[in-house]
């Protein structure tokens, strides 16, 4: 019917925000490695350690600042 969100819709279109929100960050990670900054924290600029890189090659921050920041859940 028109006028009306179905639940399917609803889903694929959350899903398409999730790919678009994950295509920005790999887009951010390559930027960052084109200017020698990948592995390096946004926040604090320490490094960003090996094995929460490989978990999440397009990550942003180090454990303490990910820590740190007012409503994270913590280190992924």
């Amino acid at each position: 019917m028109r006028g009306e969100t179905s639940v399917g819709s609803t889903g694929l279109d959350q899903a398409r925000l999730d790919q678009e929100h994950e295509l920005q960050r790999v887009e951010a990670a390559l930027k960052r490695l084109d200017h020698g900054r990948f592995g390096h924290c946004l926040y604090c600029g320490d490094q960003i350690g090996l094995g929460r890189l490989k978990s999440d090659p397009a990550v942003e921050s180090c454990d303490t600042c990910e820590e740190d920041e007012p409503g994270s859940p913590g280190p992924s």
